[in-house]
């Protein structure tokens, strides 16, 4: 038999028997509401970031701060094995809840798209300005005017020769896919078309 005792605070359930008519409890141990004593022995470390912690049932390997992440990996990981077993079906689901409602798709979608090319242009900006996301040339630090220069201006020939898309989404997206390689600095759109006009920025000819 149970029954539920406010102890320092928290409501706990205690076992309790009947005697002669008078309710007695049981050893005076604490148990949950669950009905489940608590662990025996200290604190334990927890699996994720090793700090130890104090178990309230037997089976907990995380602390309270982890428990949520945790969870959250363990799902990820989970969809991606169920992904890969059973792929066609869920194209098949994702396609027909798509049809059901398409505006809902599509604004999801975007918003993917969104979040992604600011990652991308965040990494991208921050590598190639030794992420102090400023133009190497006159420091301007507006991130809406800051752009990515080809260092021997040769943007064109790259584009011809090698596929290299010249500007935009489009070359963010090969730099970060490609390892983001040498050959590319962070400027603003005035050093850029100063640079693209005369050869070098007129920063740069101020200061000869």
């Amino acid at each position: 038999m149970h029954e539920l005792q406010c102890v320092q605070g928290e409501t706990r359930r205690v076992r309790t028997q009947t005697k002669n008519g008078v309710d007695e409890t049981l050893g005076g141990e604490d148990f949950d509401l669950r009905g489940r004593a608590p662990p025996k022995g200290g604190p334990i470390p927890c699996r994720r970031c090793g700090d130890p912690f104090q178990r309230k049932c037997g089976n907990q390997h995380y602390c309270e701060r982890c428990r949520g992440p945790a969870r959250a990996e363990y799902k990820r990981m989970h969809d991606r094995i169920y992904y890969v077993w059973n792929a066609e079906k869920v194209k098949a689901n994702s396609r027909r809840s798509e049809l059901r409602d398409p505006e809902r798709y599509r604004r999801l979608k975007r918003e993917y798209m969104a979040r992604k090319t600011k990652l991308i242009s965040t990494q991208v900006i921050g590598h190639y300005s030794d992420w102090k996301f400023a133009c190497m040339c006159c420091g301007e630090s507006e991130r809406d005017f800051l752009s990515i220069d080809h260092v021997a201006g040769n943007g064109n020939k790259m584009s011809r020769e090698l596929g290299i898309p010249r500007e935009g989404y489009q070359l963010y997206r090969w730099l970060f896919n490609n390892g983001l390689p040498s050959g590319f600095q962070v400027v603003c759109m005035n050093c850029n078309l100063s640079k693209g006009k005369h050869g070098s920025c007129v920063h740069e000819r101020n200061l000869r």
